[in-house]
């Protein structure tokens, strides 16, 4: 129990480590996972948040509701909002992570010079 309490900081950080990573891998499956098929010059292809964003880049002034029809864009935009809530998630338990691993290594160095301070 003593160790746990002497790096409760470290293991506190190593735990939002693995939630960032976590998070992030979330968030890439939501970027990237297919929101459904659209037909371009005859062909039907798989699209994602990738493909929206370079779709709407490159003609500003398409909507979503244009390019995917209603129930489309309804579908997209709940998923963009999906990502953007794990990349929230994931930023917080980042920062979380660098704010323990920081205080930890802020305790070691505290106990280092308590342990090199001359009795006196």
């Amino acid at each position: 129990m003593k160790l746990l309490r002497e790096h409760r900081n470290l293991f506190l950080g190593l735990v939002f480590a693995a939630a960032t990573i976590v998070a992030w891998k979330f968030a890439y499956t939501a970027y990237t996972r297919s929101l459904g098929t659209t037909e371009t010059g005859g062909k039907t292809h798989h699209f994602n948040l990738d493909h929206v964003a370079q779709r709407l880049a490159e003609d500003p002034g398409l909507t979503l509701e244009q390019w995917l029809g209603p129930q489309g864009a309804e579908i997209t935009q709940q998923r963009r909002t999906d990502y953007r809530g794990r990349c929230a998630a994931a930023l917080l338990s980042g920062f979380m992570t660098v704010f323990f691993l920081g205080m930890y290594l802020d305790e070691l160095k505290s106990r280092k010079a308590h342990l090199l301070e001359p009795a006196g």
